[in-house]
Formats: C-alpha cells, sequence, structure tokens
C-alpha cells in the first residue's frame, strides 16, 4: 500500500461526485488509498453503491469531524481535499514523484475558478490563499474550530496548486447560506475578511482576472 491516502469529507450535494471521481482517479494515478467521509446519512446511501464511504456526522463544518475522519486514513501521509477542489496538473505530478516525502507538513497555493475553468479571480486574499493540506497523519488534526489553522504550524509551501471550483460550482444564493450557517455556528466565521471567499462580488475589493495558466507558470516550472 501507498504512504498516502486522500482524504474528503463530503455532503454528497449536487457538485461532488465528478469532484470525487476525479479524486479516485487521482488516487489511482499516484497509488494513494481514498478515504471519502460522509456527512450524514443521506450523503452516505448516496455515495454508498459507487465508493466505500465511513458515515460521519458534522457540526455545519467539517473541522468537527475532522479528526473523526481522519482516524480512518491507514497510511503516513494524509491530503485533505475539499468536495470542490482538484489538483492542478503540476500537483498531480508532484504527488505521483513522492516529492511530499520531502517534508512532513505542506501547504498548498490555491487558485479559486471565476466564470470557467481557465480563469482564476486574483484578490489580495484570494491568491495565493495558502492551505495547509498533506501532512503526516500525526500532524494533520487538531482542528476543532470553522477556519482555524493547523496548530502545527503553516508548512513548507508546495510548489504546485489547488484549483478550487467553489465559484463555478455554487451559485450566489448557495455561497451566502454557507455564509449565514458559518455566522449561526460561530460569529465572524462568516462575515469580515471571511466573505471574500464566498461571496467576492459583493465586498469592495481590487479584484483581477488572470488566465490560469498565466497564474500557475512560475509554480509549473518549480514542480517540474
Amino acid at each position: 500500500m501507498s504512504d498516502l491516502s486522500i482524504l474528503v469529507v463530503t455532503r454528497a450535494e449536487p457538485h461532488a461526485l465528478p469532484f470525487l471521481r476525479s479524486m479516485r482517479t487521482l488516487a489511482f494515478t499516484t497509488g494513494a488509498e481514498l478515504v471519502v467521509a460522509a456527512d450524514g446519512l443521506e450523503a452516505y446511501a448516496a455515495l454508498g453503491d459507487e465508493f466505500l464511504v465511513r458515515l460521519v456526522k458534522s457540526q455545519g463544518y467539517i473541522e468537527s469531524v475532522l479528526d473523526e475522519a481522519l482516524a480512518a486514513c491507514r497510511t503516513d501521509y494524509v491530503l485533505r481535499l475539499d468536495d470542490d477542489e482538484k489538483a492542478s496538473p503540476a500537483m498531480v505530478q508532484w504527488l505521483a514523484g513522492g516529492r511530499y516525502r520531502e517534508h512532513p507538513h505542506w501547504s498548498f497555493p490555491r487558485a479559486h475558478l471565476w466564470r470557467d475553468e481557465q480563469t482564476a479571480i486574483v484578490t489580495r486574499l484570494l491568491w495565493p490563499d495558502q492551505q495547509t493540506r498533506l501532512s503526516l497523519r500525526a500532524l494533520s488534526g487538531g482542528r476543532a474550530k470553522i477556519h482555524e489553522a493547523s496548530p502545527h504550524g503553516f508548512g513548507t509551501i508546495a510548489p504546485c496548486a489547488l484549483l478550487h471550483y467553489k465559484f463555478l460550482v455554487k451559485s450566489l444564493d448557495e455561497r451566502r447560506a454557507i455564509v449565514e450557517r458559518y455566522e449561526r455556528i460561530q460569529p465572524g466565521a462568516g462575515t469580515g475578511p471571511f466573505v471574500e471567499f464566498s461571496t467576492p462580488e459583493e465586498p469592495v475589493v481590487d479584484a483581477r482576472l488572470v488566465p490560469l495558466d498565466e497564474l500557475l507558470a512560475g509554480l509549473d516550472r518549480k514542480a517540474a
């Protein structure tokens, strides 16, 4: 068995299935195991015919079940992806080459796609939006609050990017609902600077749209 697990916690919303299938392909390409944690009985039932899933029940945010989901991973390293994310082509190559073994704790720049799959939105917060996502299993958990950072630090910055499709697969109303849910659970977790991560069309920000290939060109050269 590989020393890498790919972990996703999902509510099995309509957009999720293509992303889970992409993760399955990524697991095959890299030799990793895929661990799918279904958040709630409806998600468990929706995915059970296609994926081997573990049932969890969150409090409305992933950090509330992250340690429980990590317990299902059997490997030394764990890469956690959201169900609206994919690894960039350079990240696939980087993972397949086993370069994650060079350090115990990694963060990745995350590109937020906008309007189409060839364009990213760039603001002060939305690029590079470093996400600590791949670590030795012992360094992967320990987060209990919404947006909580890793207690083990930021990690080494990987030379490749995550691709985030949230703005393509969720409507503005759906994203507003996320903000409202986070606010009910933890006041301040959906407003202030965090609004930009859900509804960047509403705050006044210095936003630019950049071709994705141009945005990732420097990273891709480092990952090669």
